[in-house]
């Protein structure tokens, strides 16, 4: 991970709140058993948006770093620009700048990408023709998910 302060000789200015501060997070996931041994299992997250830079897109300070943000517009501004955010002047002082991570993304819904549909039955499979050996319990599992039917079994070693 590298970073560029958008002020070299005060990198306080960049301090403000993490990309990573999401407000509010809700994650579900479960398993449903149901009718003849099918299961579910959903997982669904929500989340409200995460924090980004406005940014002006220029290089105020000649550092060739494109990261410089506007500040606040005051009613001696020029070079106005009204976002949803407010509205900045893109040609701040150095000391004027709006504060970091100012805009809060869209709201996110995802669900989880490898839902399936299983089902599971035990079976007892006779080995040896006089009992000798023993019955061995296999679990053969079917399912549906994004990549199509499958089958797998589990069970000791024959």
């Amino acid at each position: 991970m590298s970073y560029f302060p958008s002020n070299q000789f005060d990198p306080a200015t960049d301090y403000g709140r993490s990309t990573f501060d999401v407000h509010h997070r809700f994650l579900s996931g479960g398993n449903y058993q149901g009718l003849f041994g099918v299961s579910i299992s959903p997982f669904v997250v929500l989340d409200s948006g995460t924090p980004f830079n406005i940014t002006t897109g220029q290089d105020l300070n000649g550092d060739n770093q494109f990261n410089d943000r506007p500040a606040f517009a005051t009613d001696r501004s020029t070079n106005i620009v009204k976002t949803k955010y407010g509205s900045f002047t893109l040609l701040p002082s150095a000391f004027e700048r709006i504060p970091y991570n100012l805009g809060n993304g869209p709201r996110q819904f995802s669900t989880f990408e490898d839902q399936q549909v299983v089902r599971a039955r035990t079976r007892i499979e006779r080995r040896g023709g006089n009992g000798m050996l023993g019955d061995r319990r296999v679990v053969v599992a079917r399912g549906v998910d994004r990549q199509g039917v499958w089958e797998a079994a589990s069970g000791p070693a024959a």
